[in-house]
């Protein structure tokens, strides 16, 4: 029972930081209204295939920095969801942005770049991809 507990705990950091970056920047619709971002925060991270992948990766005893770590598991999430099938072509938009404003962000710091090199490259690799595949999101 208390490891379930420590993991829904573990599970709402890793929300806590996407939905932070979504109130940041304050992202609207296609209509011009603002996300919601808890919305988007449920639909993304409580899909059975990103629990399952969260919890592959708190016990990975490579991530053993909470603070630089949980930057990373955003990353995973986001990048989980734009393979999935289970997640709208809508959200899987907004990951991608989300995705590559975190790419940017940790090519950026040290730490970061440093730490999680592989990952970095299979997320941008994981990103360009989804641009290959639907290049009309991308027309200006």
């Amino acid at each position: 029972m208390f490891e379930v507990i420590k993991f829904r705990w573990f599970v709402s950091k890793v929300q806590a930081e996407l939905k932070a970056q979504i109130d940041e920047e304050g992202y609207h619709d296609p209509e011009g209204r603002p996300i919601y971002s808890q919305g988007y925060v449920n639909r993304v991270c409580q899909i059975p295939e990103n629990i399952e992948l969260l919890k592959k990766l708190r016990d990975d005893p490579k991530f053993v920095n909470p603070k630089y770590d949980t930057q990373i598991f955003v990353c995973y999430v986001l990048a989980s969801s734009l393979n999935s099938d289970q997640v709208s072509m809508y959200d899987k938009e907004l990951a991608a942005v989300l995705l590559a404003q975190r790419l940017i962000k940790a090519r950026s710091g040290n730490v970061i770049k440093n730490l999680f090199q592989a990952e970095l490259r299979e997320f941008e690799s994981i990103a360009l991809d989804f641009k290959d595949k639907n290049p009309e999101l991308y027309q200006v």
